[in-house]
C-alpha cells in the first residue's frame, strides 16, 4: 500500500490586474487528514520557496498575511499524529516582500503536541515582517519536544521589533530533540530586551544534536544577562553542534555567564560543540562567584560539566573561538599576557592573563605571547654591548669587535645598550635608529639620544 499524496491545490493569477493588490482568500475546508511523509517540506500550505523543488513561485508576490490559517488547517481531534496535526514548514519561506505584522491569531485553531518539523522555516527570510512576537502564536500548542518543531521559525526576521515573550514555548516540554530551536531567532536584529528567564525552562535529559545550535545568532538588539536556567535541566554526554554559535553576535549582552548555563554535561567533547557559542558578545564578562560575590573576567570552572579525557586538537575544534571576542579576552594589563583561552586537556579552562616570567614585563597592554616580556633588566660587562633585535632569543651581550657599528651606543658599554639590526650590519640611518628603543630598570629609552621617554 502506497503512501497517499497530499491534495494540492495551484493557481495562477491570469485574473490579476497589473498596480491592484491582489487577495487570496482561502476558505474552510472539512479536513480529514494531513500528509504523514517524512519529507520536512510538505506544510499544510505553502505560499514559500520549498527546499529542492520548484514547485511555488509565489513567495516574492505576498505583501501582507491576514486572518487565521488555523481556522482552515485546524487539529482534527487531539492532534496526537502526522495525519492529524498540521504542519507548516515553508509556508512563508523567503517571502521577503511581506511588510506588515505577522497577525496574533495566526494559528488559532491549532492545539495540542507538536509534530516533527512543525514550524520549520515558517517565516524564515520574510525580512520585511514588522510588528511583534505574540505570546499568542503558539499558545495552544502543548506536549512533548519533537525534532526541528521550532528550527529557523523566524530566521532572519530582522525588521521584527519586538520582546521575546517569556511563554512563547510554556507549552513545550520533554528530553531535547535534534534541531529542536535551532536558529530559531537567528537574524532577528530588532528582538530587544532580555532573554526572558525560563524561555525553555521545561526541557529537561540528555542534549541532542543541534538542540541550541544559532538559536539567537545575530541578535544584536538584545540586552541584559543571559539567565540562569535558560536551557533547562539538560545533563548527560555531549553532542555535536549543540550550542553552536548560540549567542554569536549578540552585542549588547552583558554581565557574567550563570553557572551551570549548558547543564551538567559528561562524557567526550563532540564536534562543534561549542563553537563560536559567545563570538563577538563583546560585554560577556565572565562569571561570578556566589561565594564572595566577586565577578572573574575567567571562564566559570564549571561551565562543561565532567567533560574530559580529550586530545587537545579535538578539543580545540569542539570549542573553537568559543569566546573571542568577548571581554574575557580583554586586553592584559602591562606585566601580563594572553597565554592560551582554551582550555587544557581535562577542560579546565586557563586564566586569560598570565604574569611574564621574574624579572620580565610587557612595555603595553594587549601582549599575547611570553615573546613580549622584555628582560626588565640586562646589563652585559663593562666592555660589552647589548643587541636588542625582534625577538628576546636576539638579546645578546656584543664585543665593540662584534658590533658593526658602535657610534650608534648611547652611553658607556656596561650601562647602555647597542642595537645594530644583525651582526653582518654596516650601516643604520637616521630614521631606523630614531624607531629603536631601549628597556632598562624598567625605563624606556629612545635609542639615538638616550632620552627616557
Amino acid at each position: 500500500i502506497s503512501e497517499p499524496q497530499p491534495t494540492r491545490i495551484s493557481h495562477d493569477y491570469t485574473d490579476y490586474t497589473s498596480g491592484e493588490t491582489y487577495t487570496i482568500s482561502i476558505g474552510s475546508k472539512n479536513i480529514t487528514s494531513y500528509y504523514t511523509g517524512n519529507d520536512d517540506y510538505y506544510g499544510a500550505i505553502t505560499f514559500g520557496m520549498v527546499k529542492n523543488t520548484n514547485e511555488t513561485n509565489t513567495y516574492d508576490r505576498i505583501i501582507a498575511i491576514r486572518g487565521s490559517l488555523g481556522a482552515v488547517f485546524h487539529t482534527i481531534g487531539n492532534g496526537d499524529s502526522l495525519s492529524t496535526q498540521p504542519r507548516f514548514a515553508y509556508t512563508f519561506n523567503n517571502a521577503n516582500n511581506i511588510i506588515t505584522p505577522i497577525p496574533h491569531d495566526i494559528f488559532n485553531g491549532v492545539h495540542g503536541a507538536p509534530v516533527d518539523y512543525m514550524f520549520y522555516r515558517t517565516f524564515a527570510g520574510c525580512t520585511g515582517i514588522t510588528g511583534d512576537l505574540s505570546e499568542d502564536f503558539f499558545a495552544d500548542i502543548n506536549g512533548e519536544t519533537r525534532e526541528a518543531m521550532f528550527s529557523n521559525t523566524f530566521y532572519n526576521c530582522q525588521n521584527m521589533d519586538s520582546e521575546i515573550p517569556a511563554n512563547l514555548f510554556a507549552g513545550i516540554y520533554g528530553t531535547p530533540k535534534t534541531a529542536m530551536y535551532s536558529n530559531t531567532f537567528n537574524g532577528c536584529k530588532k528582538l530587544h530586551g532580555n532573554i526572558p528567564s525560563g524561555l525553555f525552562g521545561n526541557i529537561r535529559g540528555n542534549p541532542a544534536i543541534n538542540m541550541y545550535s544559532g538559536t539567537f545568532d545575530g541578535c544584536s538588539g538584545l540586552t541584559g544577562q543571559i539567565p540562569a536556567g535558560l536551557f533547562g535541566d539538560i545533563y548527560g554526554d555531549a553532542q555535536g553542534w549543540m550550542y553552536y554559535g548560540t549567542f554569536y553576535g549578540c552585542t549588547n549582552l552583558s554581565g557574567y555567564i550563570p553557572k551551570n548555563l549548558f547543564g551538567r554535561l559528561s562524557g567526550e567533547p563532540e564536534w562543534m560543540m561549542f563553537y563560536q557559542t559567545f563570538y563577538n558578545d563583546s560585554q560577556i564578562i565572565g562569571f561570578k562567584d556566589y561565594d564572595t560575590n566577586k565577578t572573574y573576567r575567567f571562564i566559570p570552572t564549571d561551565l562543561f560539566g565532567t567533560i574530559n579525557n580529550v586530545d587537545y586538537d579535538n578539543m580545540n575544534m569542539s570549542m573553537y573561538e568559543m569566546f573571542n571576542g568577548t571581554a574575557l579576552y580583554t586586553k592584559c594589563p602591562i606585566g601580563y599576557y594572553k597565554y592560551n583561552t582554551g582550555f587544557d586537556v581535562d577542560l579546565n579552562p586557563k586564566v586569560s592573563c598570565t604574569p611574564c616570567p621574574n624579572g620580565k614585563t610587557t612595555l603595553y597592554e594587549g601582549a599575547v605571547s611570553e615573546s613580549e616580556c622584555e628582560t626588565t633588566e640586562f646589563i652585559c660587562s663593562s666592555d660589552k654591548y647589548l643587541r636588542i633585535g625582534d625577538n628576546e632569543s636576539d638579546k645578546m651581550c656584543l664585543s665593540e669587535n662584534q658590533a658593526t657599528h658602535p657610534a650608534l651606543a648611547v652611553g658607556v658599554a656596561g650601562n647602555v645598550y647597542y642595537i645594530p639590526l644583525s651582526y653582518t650590519d654596516s650601516y643604520i640611518n637616521e630614521n631606523s635608529r630614531k624607531k629603536m628603543k631601549i628597556l632598562y630598570n624598567g625605563n624606556i629609552y629612545n635609542a639615538h639620544d638616550g632620552s627616557v621617554e
